[in-house]
Order: structure tokens, then sequence, then C-alpha cells
């Protein structure tokens, strides 16, 4: 069996720690949620937004930007935050983009204005961003190892 290295830093395969197979199945595992619930957040918000447009009597552009804020953020944070998963590691960023989003989510509960809530999507949006830049690039890493010829 081909050995998998480590790659909880930004260290290069050669010099990092061996992975064990049960640890890679974790990995492959925890990427699939985060992008399970990164689609299951941006399809719901679709589902919301006629419910939203009647609580807070909104145009459809207010309504749009339900969608959209959340998008921006996301295509935004890719842009300029993906070099810290290179910088602080694939681990870190991506638990630091979860726990935002989750404290994110949990403050939708103390929400009762429309810019309160485009503000909180703003966010998840940037935590998605995070957490997604770090996966795809954890995922980009494991693909290099799986393909790489023994030394």
């Amino acid at each position: 069996m081909q050995q998998i290295h480590s790659i909880n830093s930004s260290a290069p395969a050669s010099s990092a720690a061996p992975l064990s197979s049960s640890a890679f199945t974790q990995v492959k595992w925890m990427t699939c949620l985060m992008f399970f619930v990164f689609a299951m957040t941006t399809d719901a918000v679709g589902v919301i937004i006629p419910q939203v447009v009647a609580q807070f009597q909104l145009s459809l552009t207010e309504a749009a930007a339900f969608h959209y804020v959340p998008m921006l953020f996301i295509g935004l944070s890719g842009l300029f935050l993906g070099r810290y998963a290179d910088k602080f590691g694939r681990k870190k960023v991506i638990l630091a983009g979860l726990a935002l989003y989750a404290i994110a989510c949990v403050a939708f509960i103390f929400g009762e204005s429309f810019i309160f809530y485009l503000l909180l999507l703003g966010v998840s949006g940037l935590s998605i961003g995070l957490f997604k830049t770090g996966a795809l690039a954890l995922v980009g890493d494991v693909s290099l190892m799986l393909t790489a010829t023994p030394d």
C-alpha cells in the first residue's frame, strides 16, 4: 500500500508524518460533510426568500441580496483568504471557517432585521469560503500524494 503523509501543516509531504488509513478515511468523510453543509445552506436560501420578502416587505433586488451576498463573500474569501491555508495549515483554516460558520448560525436566533440577517449571510459566506478553500487545498494535497511515485 502506498504511504500517505499528513497534511496538517504547510510542510512538504516528504517531511510530514505518515497518515494512517483510518485517518485518511476520516479526512475524506470530513471533506464530504463540509461540502454537504455548504450545498445545503446555499440551496436553502432560495427556498426561504419568498418568506423573507413577505416578512420584511422587500423589493426583488433586496430579496436577491439573500443569495448574492453569501456567494460574493464565498468568492472573495476564496480569492483573498486562500493563502492562509498555506500559511497556517489546512486543518486550522478549515476549523476556523467551521467555527465562524457555527457562530454565524447561532447568531441568526438573535436577529430581527433584514440588515442583520444580510450581515450574517456575509459572515456565513466568508466562513464557507474559508473552509471550502482549505478543503480544496487538502483534496489537492491528498491527490498529489496518491499520484506521486515513491522514491
